[in-house]
């Protein structure tokens, strides 16, 4: 499968990591969900790498070919930096997640809260 319009989608809560593969036109095309891994503030990361990687590969699809990675989380967070600042949803008091996430797959990365991600999605893509 070529891809010049794949997007990756991550949903990080309080158990599960969620990613999604989906099409310009907001389509899921592949997905994977995992426990989340809290042995260290960067396995949230390294995860979210090793799951997309493992959803390119399921659908033949090469991780270069990907525009980028969005991630929705419950907040606090620092956009601008790309990290989680005492979730409440994982044990840590900072968690990176756009810098190490962008520089192991080269894409862009960036992350939002994920209410403004909900309703970012209802208004491009519709009722869920």
């Amino acid at each position: 499968m070529t891809a010049t319009n794949h997007w990756i989608g991550v949903d990080l809560g309080g158990s599960w990591v969620r990613v999604v593969l989906s099409d310009e036109e907001g389509n899921f095309i592949a997905r994977a969900r995992e426990r989340g891994d809290v042995t260290g503030s960067e396995a949230i990361s390294n995860q979210i790498v090793r799951l997309t990687r493992f959803l390119c590969s399921e659908r033949g699809l090469d991780v270069k070919a990907l525009r980028g990675v969005g991630i929705a989380s419950a907040g606090p967070l620092v956009m601008k930096e790309g990290v989680l600042v005492h979730p409440p949803n994982l044990p840590f008091d900072r968690v990176a997640l756009t810098e190490p996430i962008g520089e192991q797959l080269r894409l862009p990365a960036c992350l939002i809260n994920d209410c403004v991600g909900a309703a970012l999605g209802e208004n491009m893509f519709g009722a869920a």
